[in-house]
């Protein structure tokens, strides 16, 4: 199981490939605060996506705001993913490099959008070149990934 920080939704949803997750053998989940962050896309629309919406206890909202005034970097919203993660023991999918930090330092397993595609790809779900387009829409939208590893992939995934 996973949990999704906005930032990877919105960089699949640039690259168009919003759909695309639901078909890996994850269970994908995001929380309330990330829902409030994502106004271009709608709960309708992520769930369809296969994306599980998961409403925090008030135990773990109480956690949020309390870890907040010790990490003022990172939004609501991360730290809702952070608390969820850390409670449920899954993996967080975030770009944050706050929150990936943060993260790792606390056990927690992280992965990003481009270990995402590497998945999709991998277990043959997203064609070689639709990985390209997409991460090529993802960078014509300025999404934040890495640049010498998008074009790493670029290269790899245009062979063959």
């Amino acid at each position: 199981m996973s949990i999704l920080d906005a930032n990877v939704i919105f960089d699949l949803n640039a690259g168009d490939i919003l759909g695309y997750p639901c078909s890996l053998p994850y269970i994908l989940h995001t929380t309330d605060f990330v829902l409030a962050e994502i106004e271009s896309i709608s709960l309708a629309e992520l769930e369809r996506c296969g994306l599980t919406l998961v409403e925090l206890s008030s135990d773990l909202v109480v956690e949020v705001h309390q870890l907040r005034p010790q990490h003022l970097a990172l939004s609501l919203a991360d730290l809702s993913v952070f608390v969820y993660a850390r409670h449920s023991g899954h993996m967080v999918l975030t770009g944050d490099g706050l929150l990936r930090t943060f993260a790792k330092e606390s056990g927690i397993d992280v992965h990003g959008t481009l270990w995402l595609l590497d998945m999709l790809v991998g277990q043959g779900i997203l064609t070689r070149p639709n990985a390209i387009q997409a991460l090529q829409r993802m960078t014509e939208q300025k999404r934040r990934l890495p640049r010498a590893e998008v074009q790493k992939r670029i290269r790899e995934w245009g062979k063959e």
